[in-house]
């Protein structure tokens, strides 16, 4: 079970900043499995209303393996 599968793959991501007057911000999140699926590896570029926002996130997989187990 890989629960954080449907994340996988090049989003565009775009939308309107709740506090600053529904300006709004555009984007790319890329998400991929490294180290042979053990970490999932997110990267960001998104133009945001105050400048450029780049970063990267890496999550571990064993994080949330508990969501694959039964609820019985």
């Amino acid at each position: 079970c890989l629960p954080l599968n449907p994340l996988i793959g090049h989003w565009i991501t775009s939308g309107k900043m709740l506090d600053d007057l529904g300006k709004t911000f555009n984007g790319i999140d890329i998400y991929e499995w490294v180290a042979g699926g053990h970490f999932l590896l997110h990267r960001w570029d998104v133009d945001m209303p105050d400048g450029k926002n780049q970063g990267i996130e890496v999550v571990v997989q064993r994080e949330f393996q508990e969501l694959c187990r039964p609820l019985v």
